[in-house]
């Protein structure tokens, strides 16, 4: 059982952790989240500086002992809850000594005045599909503040609202917080790359009704893998042996394991349960031929997330996955716009 711990124990206990780890990061003992976000740079420096090392390696001497906290609250005295603290906080103090690594852009939202190679999609846009600058600005506000009442500022253009705008200020409970992971840098929009790149989702597009087993003879098919093939700045996925995009690389991902098998994992058409109830992998999906935002006023309707949308043509025959996302209906319900990608 826990001993009581009294509040005048020598400072650098393993109770006194947490304690001094606040005290790292400059933060008080009971601190709001939003001031708490405003002194991560400082934790950052303190990892960085080597202030939070005396307290990491106190923490690494002390995990061959069980940890005494104070016998108070619900749970007090009891073996299990200490070890459970102590594993969650050994665990926060591995977490905390990752370094944050950059996070550059590509710049194109000071090389455009205009925004035009930023994500804007629901608010407002004039005839040209430019963003409203002052919305834009708002926008840029709230994901800076991280305040709701800036988020419920943002002026919109229809009736659909931003999804989940503020996900990126979540913090991760499981694993490294997401600030301390990084990704590339995307192209910018006027780079021949993203050119290169927005050719293969023209295509993909145009061969949204072929089936993946027919990409090896439909005319269409062949006709984009001879153009992916002219692109020198498509980075999709080849074929290893010959360095060209074939019909069996056609639209693949870039992850390892992507070129091996067939086009779909085999897992997908199996039946499948979930305790009690069983799975059968087929999906609503639309019928071909229907094309959608196939004109500049429909694309600036849907920009401006104003309703009403037009109706689906959905197929009454249940089908498995067969051929591109974009037949699947449940990627096509979308009843709200992304807030911040």
């Amino acid at each position: 059982m826990a001993k009581e711990i009294s509040s005048n124990q020598q400072s650098g206990t393993k109770a006194d952790f947490p304690a001094k780890a606040r005290e790292a990061i400059g933060a008080p003992k009971s601190l709001g989240r939003r001031r708490f976000i405003a002194r991560l740079g400082a934790a950052t420096a303190a990892v960085s500086s080597g202030v939070l090392a005396p307290i990491i390696a106190a923490s690494s001497a002390s995990a061959r002992e069980p940890l005494e906290i104070p016998n108070q609250g619900p749970g007090g005295g009891n073996q299990r809850v200490a070890e459970s603290f102590e594993l969650r906080f050994q665990t926060a103090i591995a977490e905390a000594a990752v370094p944050v690594p950059g996070h550059p852009n590509n710049s194109d939202e000071t090389r455009y005045p205009n925004r035009i190679g930023n994500y804007s999609k629901g608010l407002p846009h004039n005839s040209f599909g430019e963003v409203n600058p002052n919305a834009y600005n708002e926008l840029l506000k709230a994901v800076s503040t991280g305040r709701p009442s800036d988020f419920n500022l943002i002026p919109l253009a229809g009736t659909v609202p931003l999804v989940n705008p503020q996900a990126g200020l979540a913090f991760d409970l499981e694993g490294t917080d997401s600030h301390q992971l990084a990704i590339p840098v995307p192209p910018s929009v006027s780079s021949a790359k993203m050119a290169d790149n927005a050719v293969e989702n023209y295509w993909q597009a145009l061969l949204r009704d072929v089936p993946f087993s027919e990409y090896d003879t439909d005319p269409a098919a062949a006709q984009a893998i001879v153009e992916l093939n002219s692109l020198p700045n498509f980075s999709g996925p080849r074929d290893p042996n010959t360095g060209e995009i074939t019909a069996g690389t056609l639209f693949r991902g870039y992850t390892s394991g992507d070129l091996l098998g067939p086009y779909m994992s085999q897992f997908l058409y199996l039946p499948a349960s979930y305790g009690a109830l069983p799975l059968i992998q087929q999906y609503q999906t639309d019928l071909p031929g229907f094309d959608y935002m196939a004109t500049f006023p429909a694309w600036l309707a849907v920009q401006n997330g104003q309703k009403p949308f037009p109706a689906r043509h959905i197929d009454s025959q249940l089908r498995y996955i067969r051929n591109g996302p974009r037949h699947l209906r449940v990627r096509s319900r979308r009843r709200a716009v992304r807030g911040i990608p």
